[in-house]
């Protein structure tokens, strides 16, 4: 790594030592600081930025979701920083504020309606997009007639010579000094390398298709696509499936959700079908039970404004055409339970009791008693009847059938008794 002169100096007056007044390259040490503690001091310095960029390059190698990957850059950071989609919504973010992001673009990035117009003069608009065009890797740093307490950074990031994504970040919480700049160059420099480690998976935003999606549409194992992934076709498998509460906006909204699930998933396969986007993923590569892992889900549901939907795992790479509809049930019942993921498994009897209904009437099912219950004048007796199916569908839980019909445990196990009254016999 080549750590310039202000990335040290940035470290170093953190432990003393001032810039001289004379001359910018130079520092002054602290009084007393012997010729042996000012080396050892420099090198330490020099090693951490070096560190900084080794567990970047790890990130890269072990293609790490995106999130983890910008928190590793974070590090030597004063300021969080942002990988926003060409359309300006974030993909991932970095980093923490210390200061209040109010009046900054930071403000309004994750909303569905950001007109930068909100931020930039179109004066500034079209200064900027003709700087872009002709020096596309250039660093951009200005301050936006809109917000002139703040210093705007931002960089672009670019995939076979076509703008993949922009790097940004706002002086909130520091200045952006020399070295600073510096490090965010750095940064840039990481991200294309991480970037064009999952080339391949990157592909898929373009005419090829990832050999999951081909299954989806066609039934049938790509053998060759699948080698070339490096996948084989027997193994241990999950089906995750996303969906927004009111589906993907704009087909520029559905790349920049293509792009979040591939930067988060980077070693899954992605697909786009029925106006759906999931991924299958290889059990080895991610632990979706792990807590760690959940709870990074999570995060990353909401920071995209997404619900997710998990199938059971499977042994068999074609297979998936079987368990992509428990993804999409559980997904679109995430949506209905205002929950941000759920496993099929626990939606597995809602499912049943659907498709059952869908093919015929549920009355052929059901017993006379329960069918009397339900035409009963009586409200005691109609009242047991939904207390009898949330019970079933809750594996006989006594604790869980209570919660969801929101009343006391004792008012259910009383109306159980009821029902192996009126039934002649045990629920």
């Amino acid at each position: 790594m080549d750590v310039t002169f202000a990335m040290l100096s940035d470290d170093l007056e953190k432990r003393g030592y001032r810039k001289s007044d004379t001359c910018q390259d130079l520092l002054t040490a602290p009084a007393g600081r012997t010729a042996f503690e000012i080396y050892s001091d420099i090198m330490e310095t020099r090693a951490s930025w070096q560190k900084w960029e080794e567990d970047m390059l790890t990130a890269c190698a072990d293609q790490v979701p995106i999130l983890e990957f910008l928190e590793r850059a974070a590090v030597k950071l004063a300021n969080p920083l942002a990988l926003m989609d060409t359309n300006m919504t974030i993909l991932a973010r970095g980093g923490k504020f210390v200061g209040s992001t109010r009046g900054t673009i930071w403000e309004k990035m994750n909303g569905k309606e950001l007109d930068l117009y909100d931020f930039y003069s179109p004066e500034e608009q079209k200064v900027l997009s003709e700087q872009m065009k002709h020096a596309p890797d250039h660093v951009y740093i200005y301050q936006p007639e809109k917000d002139r307490e703040h210093t705007y950074y931002s960089q672009l990031v670019s995939l076979e010579n076509e703008i993949f994504c922009t790097i940004g970040s706002v002086d909130i919480n520091a200045a952006f000094s020399q070295g600073q700049q510096d490090a965010l160059k750095t940064v840039g420099k990481n991200i294309t390398r991480y970037i064009r480690c999952s080339r391949q998976q990157f592909e898929i935003f373009g005419e090829n298709e990832s050999p999951y999606e081909i299954l989806l549409k066609t039934g049938e194992t790509d053998e060759r696509r699948l080698r070339e992934f490096g996948w084989k076709p027997e193994g241990r498998f999950t089906i995750l499936s996303f969906v927004s509460p009111i589906s993907f906006y704009t087909p520029l909204e559905l790349v920049s959700a293509e792009k979040r699930i591939s930067l988060h998933f980077p070693k899954a396969m992605n697909a786009s079908f029925e106006k759906r986007l999931s991924v299958l993923i290889r059990n080895e590569d991610y632990d979706l039970y792990d807590q760690h892992a959940q709870r990074n889900l999570t995060e990353f549901l909401k920071e995209s404004d997404m619900h997710g939907g998990m199938s059971c795992s499977f042994s068999s790479f074609a297979d998936a055409v079987h368990y992509y509809p428990q993804s999409v049930y559980a997904a679109d019942q995430a949506v209905q339970r205002d929950a941000r993921v759920i496993r099929y498994p626990d939606v597995e009897p809602d499912h049943l009791y659907e498709v059952l209904a869908e093919r015929t009437d549920l009355l052929v099912f059901c017993r006379p008693e329960v069918i009397d219950l339900t035409r009963s004048s009586k409200e005691n007796d109609r009242i047991l009847v939904p207390c009898l199916k949330t019970y079933l569908l809750c594996g006989q839980n006594i604790a869980e059938t209570a919660r969801k019909l929101n009343i006391h445990r004792n008012t259910l196990i009383y109306r159980l008794k009821k029902l192996e009254e009126k039934l002649g016999g045990g629920v």
